[in-house]
């Protein structure tokens, strides 16, 4: 005898949904199934394929016959092993309705995993969809100060991402929004207290290229760390491929003003004393050769008069070699002019005249004496510049050697 059983079938539609702010082609994506026939009880299993269009609300979809009253349905969309990246990459949530004649009722799922869908028993025709969302990873952006605050601006760079809202602030107005513009940046600012911290959460597409630059301020030297990287000194984090949740931290290690010259303006202090150490020990060296030269000029343009009472004298005087009786100027030769001295004494010496005691007593109103040779100059007000500004200068190079050691040898 052969017995024939007809059983009714039911559709269950199997749809999928891709939501990909980075995709504008399809993907791939794998499903099994699997129940219990209810006609002999006997497991049934098979797996397919469905390939939906980014952002397209029609999505794939694929039909499946499965006996009315089957037992134990379970959908399931693959998302580990060598389907992990599909897991890593999106969010699935799924849902299933029956048709009742067009008047649909949910499906009550059995399965709690948004993977797994689970029917107890098919009784209708049905669809259930399962709808992929790319993930959002929160990136941190925090700004660090240790000295005056301020405000801040960034500028975040998400390559290919249009009008994609980073934060919302918390807000329910949009207008306050982070949104990418065109080009895919956003321009956000953080303020900071005086040696404070301030920081915000960017949500951003899995996979995304993100580039987080703050604008430059000359007031400031700025430091950036990514994760727990090493910090670098730069104003830009470069292109990071975003996977998982980081922060990224901007520090203004240090005030610094920076003259047009390059010179680090908190060293111009230094730089003035050591300059003005040098200028007054330029004034003494100045002041005392001026000093000696006037002494001398003085003692060799003295004026000499002569009378025929003493013309022994003269002559005496005049043949006395003048020269060895100047001090030794350190001065370049052409600087310094020596007195002419012409001894003629024919033009001096006048004729024999009468004795006279009285004439023999007369002397020059003004004799001349054989110059000393001058004393070593004294302590006085060259010496005093010379010490103030040698210590000015000692003083200066030590206080910027002393901040170059303690800055651990930063310029």
């Amino acid at each position: 005898m052969i017995t024939v059983k007809n059983w009714a079938q039911k559709t269950i539609t199997v749809k999928k949904v891709l939501e990909d702010i980075l995709l504008s082609s399809t993907r791939r994506f794998d499903f099994t199934y699997s129940y219990v026939s209810p006609i002999d009880g006997s497991p049934v299993s098979g797996q397919f394929a469905l390939a939906p269009l980014a952002n397209d609300a029609a999505g794939a979809s694929r039909n499946l016959t499965i006996p009315v009253n089957a037992t134990d349905l379970v959908i399931t969309e693959l998302t580990t092993d060598a389907h992990a990246d599909i897991g890593n990459t999106y969010d699935t949530v799924d849902e299933g309705v029956w048709a009742n004649n067009n008047n649909p009722v949910s499906i009550t799922d059995t399965n709690a995993s948004e993977t797994v869908f689970a029917v107890a028993t098919v009784i209708d025709n049905g669809t259930i969809t399962y709808t992929n969302t790319r993930k959002t990873i929160p990136v941190t952006v925090q700004k660090t100060v240790d000295s005056t605050g301020g405000t801040f601006e960034f500028t975040a760079l998400l390559q290919g991402v249009q009008n994609y809202t980073l934060n919302d602030l918390g807000t329910a107005a949009t207008t306050d929004d982070i949104v990418t513009n065109a080009s895919g940046s956003a321009v956000f600012n953080l303020t900071v207290a005086d040696g404070g911290t301030s920081s915000i959460v960017l949500m951003v597409p899995y996979g995304v290229k993100l580039t987080v630059t703050e604008t430059a301020d000359s007031n400031y030297t700025t430091t950036t760390q990514v994760g727990s990287a090493a910090a670098t000194e730069a104003l830009t984090t470069g292109q990071l491929n975003i996977t998982e949740a980081i922060t990224i931290t901007f520090v203004n290690s240090d005030v610094v003003l920076i003259a047009p010259t390059g010179v680090d303006q908190k060293k111009v202090p230094y730089m003035l004393i050591l300059i003005a150490g040098l200028m007054l020990m330029a004034a003494m060296f100045i002041l005392r050769r001026r000093t000696v030269m006037e002494a001398d000029c003085a003692a060799v343009e003295a004026p000499i008069s002569v009378t025929a009472a003493n013309t022994a004298i003269v002559a005496e005087t005049v043949s006395a070699p003048i020269v060895e009786t100047m001090p030794v100027i350190q001065a370049e030769p052409e600087q310094v002019e020596e007195p002419e001295v012409v001894a003629e004494p024919e033009q001096v010496v006048e004729p024999a005249m009468p004795e006279d005691p009285v004439a023999d007593k007369v002397v020059a109103s003004k004799p001349i004496e054989k110059a000393e040779p001058s004393e070593a100059p004294r302590v006085g007000k060259g010496h005093t510049l010379a010490v103030a500004g040698g210590l000015l200068a000692l003083l200066a190079v030590s206080a910027m050697a002393d901040k170059h050691r303690k800055g651990g040898g930063r310029a």
